[in-house]
């Protein structure tokens, strides 16, 4: 969900001085309240089951895509699109042919750190609001003095995310491989 808001939002900011303008300071003010500060409010509003977790997740992995995804569309290099200007391309293309590529790295470092981010989100959710996963596991092993189970949870969240991390950048080598050159992929 985070990344069919943020990327088309982060398009149509790079797209519009003026709406990026007025939007700028929202964005930075709701960017700076850890999602966690909301939990208390969310629980309120959508409960304490599985929706206020998700909004805590999306709420952590939103900004880190956005603002990369923003990023990425923003800093494209004006010779480059000077040059396609050059060769007759339109708008349209000069956005899927240049913009779009460019962009690409912005967007998938943000989504490598969203991913990062939703996990401790998450983890932290169910800390505060859960009743069952590896939060509640931890929080719950703590008040019964057992640290030896408060370490493997510790060890479970760290190897899970090593996994995910690793899953993501098997992904992302796999998607983008005929468009990298040299090397041996992304985040390798």
């Amino acid at each position: 969900m985070a990344t069919i808001i943020s990327i088309p939002l982060a398009i149509v900011l790079t797209a519009s001085h003026r709406m990026r303008t007025l939007s700028s300071g929202m964005i930075e003010f709701f960017r700076h309240v850890p999602p966690l500060a909301l939990l208390p409010l969310l629980i309120l509003w959508l409960g304490i089951g599985e929706s206020s977790k998700i909004a805590i997740v999306f709420l952590a992995t939103v900004y880190p895509i956005f603002l990369n995804a923003l990023m990425g569309f923003s800093e494209v290099d004006r010779k480059l699109v000077e040059m396609a200007h050059q060769y007759g391309l339109s708008k349209k293309q000069i956005f899927l042919h240049v913009t779009i590529p460019y962009a690409i790295p912005y967007i998938i470092s943000g989504l490598r750190i969203g991913l990062g981010y939703s996990w401790r989100s998450l983890i932290g959710a169910e800390m505060i609001a859960a009743s069952s996963g590896i939060g509640y596991w931890i929080l719950d092993a703590q008040t019964m003095a057992r640290s030896d189970i408060v370490i493997v949870g510790i060890i479970v969240i760290g190897l899970c995310g090593i996994i995910s991390d690793a899953l993501f950048k098997w992904i992302t080598n796999r998607m983008l491989s005929r468009y990298m050159t040299g090397g041996d992929g992304y985040g390798s």
